[in-house]
């Protein structure tokens, strides 16, 4: 003998299970087989009032399919440009990770590492959105490999601990500083992260004491060959790529570099790069 609510359960469980086989279908639906049906309705009505009560919050960053298409550039550690089908031309910024910069040591080796992996290959990017410069944040297949990893696991680049949602760069990054793979080879005043160095950039080469509170210099502003902060303001004024990378560096004019990769003046430092 059945109550009234039990079999108002099995009527409301039989209809989910025929929907959920798709249109047009029959089902033949017996008492005791709405077990495993039972609990998945249960568990989804405990996860709504957990959401309504706001005891669990769900984060999600959506993956996009850019496509596949062919690298025409790199730009630096964690940067390339990638040609679609369509003949459209992509700036992606690897997600998840963060190179030294072009300026700073092992920039030049961590271009040449992803320069080896992608350059001239096909390659498949999932994008996650673009960055405030506009460039596509991407995860980057190539040849079955996840390059944005092998980078990190290969010690040319960071974990990029303010924007990480792969908690698996994390250690991927402890195994190559305990192996001293890439930059982790270099002597500790060399492993600034690149963060930190950009940040040291558009405040000029001034940094906080923290014995006094307030800001120090850390380098002189004249450079070699004569070069100073003076009247120079913009990349049109500049006669060199080491005079744009001293006013960027030394003079604070971080408006040298618009899109914030730590090269100065594109139109002549790329040129001789």
């Amino acid at each position: 003998e059945r109550d009234a609510e039990s079999l108002l359960r099995d009527a409301d469980l039989s209809m989910y299970s025929a929907k959920a086989k798709g249109r047009a279908r029959a089902v033949v639906w017996r008492h005791g087989s709405g077990e495993a049906p039972a609990q998945r309705l249960t568990l989804e009505q405990e996860l709504r009032t957990a959401l309504e009560d706001e005891q669990i919050h769900v984060h999600y960053q959506p993956q996009v399919e850019l496509g596949t298409g062919r690298v025409v550039g790199v730009s630096d550690g964690d940067t390339l440009t990638l040609l679609t089908p369509d003949r459209v031309r992509h700036k992606v910024r690897l997600d998840q990770i963060d190179a030294p910069e072009s300026a700073q040591p092992w920039g030049a080796d961590a271009k040449r590492r992803l320069s080896a992996a992608v350059f001239n290959k096909t390659v498949t990017v999932r994008s996650s959105g673009k960055d405030r410069y506009g460039r596509t944040l991407g995860r980057v297949q190539a040849g079955g490999a996840d390059i944005n990893s092998a980078m990190v696991r290969d010690g040319s680049a960071w974990a990029y601990r303010q924007y990480l949602t792969d908690r698996r760069m994390l250690t991927l990054e402890a195994d190559a500083r305990s192996a001293n793979r890439g930059l982790w080879a270099l002597p500790d005043s060399q492993q600034t992260p690149p963060w930190e160095w950009r940040a040291t950039q558009r405040t000029g080469g001034m940094r906080a004491d923290p014995g006094s509170g307030q800001s120090r210099s850390e380098a002189p502003r004249i450079g070699r060959a004569g070069l100073s902060c003076g009247a120079k303001r913009t990349c049109t004024q500049m006669s060199s790529c080491e005079e744009a990378r001293f006013h960027l560096q030394r003079c604070s004019l971080p408006r040298l570099d618009n899109d914030g990769d730590g090269v100065p003046c594109e139109s002549l430092c790329r040129a001789g790069a």
